[in-house]
């Protein structure tokens, strides 16, 4: 992550955890912000219409204070939707592995697949013990 600039416009999502005025946990309210201060190890964005500012750690972009952040912030609504996009498409992958059983694939598909993903093929001492 690089280091904000005071004046850099960033994209912050509500995960609405803390369900504050009804919203639901599932509603991911999106918005703009502006940075409004940089310290040396903190910094603060304002949302837009809203007049509180939300302090972030300058190393890990991560919010100040809990355990559970309810802001996350991005540099780009595009960065946000692309990390989106690989999570769900991870979720497909675990989802085919985990029935892969029920699919029952030729050795042959099997083969294409893992030289397309890059697998080793090796024998490894994780799946082959020593005896």
């Amino acid at each position: 992550m690089r280091k904000p600039v005071v004046g850099d416009t960033l994209f912050l999502i509500d995960h609405g955890y803390h369900r504050m005025y009804g919203r639901s946990p599932k509603k991911r309210d999106t918005e703009d912000c502006k940075v409004t201060a940089v310290k040396r190890k903190w910094f603060t964005v304002q949302p837009k219409n809203r007049t509180f500012d939300i302090v972030f750690s300058i190393e890990t972009w991560r919010e100040k204070g809990g355990c559970v952040p309810r802001y996350t912030l991005y540099e780009s609504e595009q960065a946000w939707k692309d990390i989106k996009e690989a999570s769900y498409i991870k979720g497909v992958f675990c989802y085919a592995f985990s029935t892969i059983r029920a699919i029952s694939p030729s050795l042959k598909d099997l083969k294409k697949a893992a030289k397309i993903l890059k697998l080793s093929l090796k024998p490894s001492s994780i799946f082959f013990p020593r005896e």
